[in-house]
């Protein structure tokens, strides 16, 4: 049984571009992800969620083109807000689920070699592939420069060295970012991404 949604709002000082995404949008969401959570079990990642996230053509709208999305150029942060207000107002799991993927797939997309963003991205613009961020150990919270998980290189790789390592959704995900202090010698020098 669907639970019940109050008529919220629409936005009035959008441009007409952008109020047609917003609807758009939350049509999408009343129409075919509520219900989808409707029947979906609580507490636990929904990868028919996920996927219909990308088959409405909601999750696209989120990376360019030339990795599997719909956005011309970059990635636009206003779509992005667009996109998660106007799913909230109709299931706010439904946007957890989609802010999940962006949190999960935009580092790589801004700051991943090119081939590395390439075999991941369209993927998660098709809702195929869940990413996840790791988060070395709950003391940082989001002070990134307070994160005890170190990398040093390793041969050709690199060594991750944790106290303890949360991620969500672990076992569901197919890819997880880890933020890390990279080492050389003793001096922290910036916070790489590990996928």
């Amino acid at each position: 049984m669907s639970a019940w949604r109050p008529e919220l709002p629409r936005p009035t000082t959008l441009s007409p571009p952008e109020l047609a995404l917003y609807d758009d949008a939350r049509r999408v969401a009343r129409e075919q992800l509520a219900p989808a959570v409707d029947h979906s079990s609580p507490g636990r990642l929904d990868r028919n969620l996920i996927r219909l996230l990308g088959e409405t053509g909601l999750l696209p709208r989120l990376f360019p083109e030339s990795h599997g999305g719909t956005q011309p150029g970059e990635v636009s942060a206003m779509v992005l807000c667009l996109l998660r207000e106007a799913v909230a107002t109709e299931s706010p799991e439904a946007e957890t689920a989609l802010a999940v993927q962006g949190l999960g797939a935009y580092p790589i997309l801004q700051s991943a070699q090119p081939q590395v963003a390439q075999r991941w991205i369209p993927g998660v613009a098709a809702g195929e592939i869940v990413p996840a961020f790791a988060l070395p150990e709950p003391g940082a919270g989001s002070d990134a420069a307070a994160l005890l998980l170190r990398a040093e290189p390793d041969g050709e790789g690199w060594r991750l060295t944790a106290v303890g390592l949360v991620v969500g959704f672990a076992l569901a995900v197919v890819l997880a970012l880890a933020l890390s202090r990279l080492l050389y010698g003793l001096n922290p020098v910036n916070l790489p991404v590990f996928g």
